[in-house]
C-alpha cells in the first residue's frame, strides 16, 4: 500500500470518501510540496466531481471504497490519450479497483 496525503473528501449517497495524492508507490517517491496547491486543488476537485457524480465508477463499487488515490496527476498516455488522472479506489487498505478521472468531463466514461 502507498503512502498518500489528503486532499478532500467525495460525498455520494451519503457515503464519504477521501480523495488523496499518493506519495509513493512503486518506482516512484512524489514530492508532493513541489506541487502546486492549484494543480493539487484542480485534481482533487476534478476527481471528486466525478465520483459525486457518478460518472468516473459505478454506484457498487464507489459503495466498496474508503479512500481513492490519485496515482498519476493529469497527463496523456498510450492507452488513453485523453488528459487525464490515474485513480485507485480502496477498501480497507486493499485495492478495489483502478480507473481514469478525465480531466474534460465531456470525455469521462464510466469504469467497469
Amino acid at each position: 500500500m502507498s503512502s498518500s496525503v489528503l486532499l478532500k473528501h467525495a460525498v455520494r449517497n451519503g457515503k464519504s470518501v477521501a480523495i488523496k495524492l499518493s506519495t509513493e508507490g512503486p518506482g516512484y517517491k512524489r514530492l508532493v510540496d513541489a506541487i502546486g496547491d492549484k494543480a493539487k486543488d484542480n485534481a482533487a476537485t476534478t476527481v471528486a466531481a466525478a465520483l459525486e457524480n457518478g460518472i468516473a465508477v459505478q454506484d457498487e463499487d464507489y459503495a466498496k471504497f474508503d479512500e481513492v488515490k490519485i496515482n498519476n496527476m493529469n497527463h496523456e498516455s498510450e492507452t488513453d490519450p485523453n488528459a487525464h488522472f490515474s485513480c485507485e479506489g480502496w477498501s480497507g487498505g486493499k485495492k478495489v479497483k483502478g480507473f481514469h478521472v478525465m480531466q474534460d468531463p465531456s470525455k469521462q466514461t464510466r469504469a467497469n
